[in-house]
């Protein structure tokens, strides 16, 4: 089976979609997923560092960063969890041309949540919100599907591009099952 990428398309047209109730407000939320999450899981949220490497990202994800062919960049996926529950799956790309300054510090997070940093620095700002269905011929999809259970049949997910201390980045979260039988 191919592992193609997902279609992202701006998040205007997430009602042309049947998104389950629960998951479009998650996906809809323009704040902090990282604070909304702390919030949700009464103070039990933290996050587990499954991989990150310098790596080349996927085709989308190059063409959003405006990466030149064949670039770099660091890519960290991390699982959000509330208690023993994953409830999302992340995916961060940051160009190696954005590793400048404050940037360089985004390379040492480890289990600490990206988005406490980026929500917390007033400079950060979001240029792009866009969402996907992924379904199990995605490569995202897969990557996300690690942490269950039991596999699932579609997956909902969000990315923005960031600009933090002035350089670009990448951002995907995307929701798993658990989060769907929980009220958001």
């Amino acid at each position: 089976m191919s592992k193609r990428e997902a279609v992202w398309m701006p998040m205007r047209r997430l009602h042309l979609r049947s998104v389950p109730e629960n998951v479009e407000a998650w996906l809809r939320d323009p704040g902090s997923l990282t604070q909304r999450l702390t919030d949700y899981c009464s103070g039990r949220f933290h996050v587990r560092l499954l991989n990150q490497e310098w790596t080349r990202p996927l085709e989308s994800e190059r063409q959003v960063l405006m990466m030149a062919m064949g670039e770099r960049g660091l890519v960290r996926e991390v699982e959000l969890w509330c208690d023993s529950t994953p409830l999302v799956f992340a995916r961060t790309v940051i160009p190696v041309s954005s590793m400048k300054g404050r940037v360089r510090g985004l390379t040492v997070l480890g289990n600490r949540p990206l988005g406490a940093v980026l929500f917390n620095d007033r400079s950060t700002q979001r240029e792009l919100f866009e969402v996907a269905e992924l379904r199990n011929n995605n490569r995202l999809f897969r990557r996300a599907n690690q942490a269950l259970a039991e596999s699932a049949d579609v997956l909902w997910g969000r990315r923005t591009r960031f600009r933090y201390a002035d350089q670009p980045l990448l951002v995907h979260e995307i929701f798993l099952p658990t989060i769907v039988s929980e009220k958001a």
